[in-house]
């Protein structure tokens, strides 16, 4: 039995620490979107090594009026090192969608993640004035 239970206890702290590893980073919860003029969005962004996954969550209230996406520069000591769009949506609904994960590359050092959403069109693209950071 003591076997057992050292196992299980065992298995739950890789699991935690496996967790708190990927460092994953809520920019906006459903209850404090990133909202802009017809649509807004949430996020989670979590890193892996060197590499980035943004899921995203977004509305778009307007029709035919461009496609809505969260804008995710990620800096490293000030400087943008990249950048990663998620998927974007166009259908009028004012209910939150679950848009395709995007990653990107991280690059080294401490790095921030500053978030805002924008929305696609011809001449250029409007974006948030709410921009969120870690």
């Amino acid at each position: 039995m003591r076997r057992v239970v050292t196992g299980l206890l065992a298995g739950i702290g890789l699991v935690v620490a496996g967790a708190t590893s990927a460092q994953a980073w809520t920019w906006a919860a459903s209850s404090n979107p990133i909202v802009m003029s017809g649509g807004g969005g949430t996020a989670t962004c979590a890193r892996g090594s060197a590499r980035r996954r943004c899921r995203a969550w977004l509305r778009d209230t307007k029709l035919d009026d461009g496609r809505v996406y969260a804008h995710v520069v990620v800096q490293v000591g000030g400087a943008d090192v990249s950048v990663i769009d998620s998927g974007r949506r166009s259908d009028g609904e004012r209910s939150y969608a679950r848009m395709a994960d995007r990653t990107g590359a991280l690059g080294g050092g401490a790095h921030h993640y500053v978030v805002s959403t924008c929305r696609s069109t011809p001449a250029n693209d409007p974006c948030s004035k709410d921009k969120r950071r870690t």
